[in-house]
């Protein structure tokens, strides 16, 4: 169920943010952040520079992201704040 997949998200005390996305269901499943709900809505003009901290994958969020997730597994960001 969706109570097997969550979403954490915290501001460190450089102004940069950890996500981090877990799937605890046996079957594939996906993370989902809205930025609305960090504080960020899409009127803010920012976007979310994430950055995979095991694969290094980098790319930019603007409004919302849906990351499919491994069955048992998780993924965990480090991102920035950008114009």
């Amino acid at each position: 169920g969706t109570d097997d997949r969550l979403t954490y998200c915290k501001m460190l005390s450089d102004g940069s943010y950890a996500v981090l996305m877990i799937n605890a269901d046996e079957n594939e499943g996906h993370g989902e952040l809205y930025l609305h709900d960090i504080g960020l809505p899409a009127s803010s003009g920012y976007k979310l520079k994430m950055r995979d901290i095991f694969s290094g994958e980098e790319f930019e969020v603007v409004d919302f992201i849906y990351m499919p997730i491994p069955p048992r597994d998780c993924r965990m960001f480090r991102c920035e704040l950008t114009k």
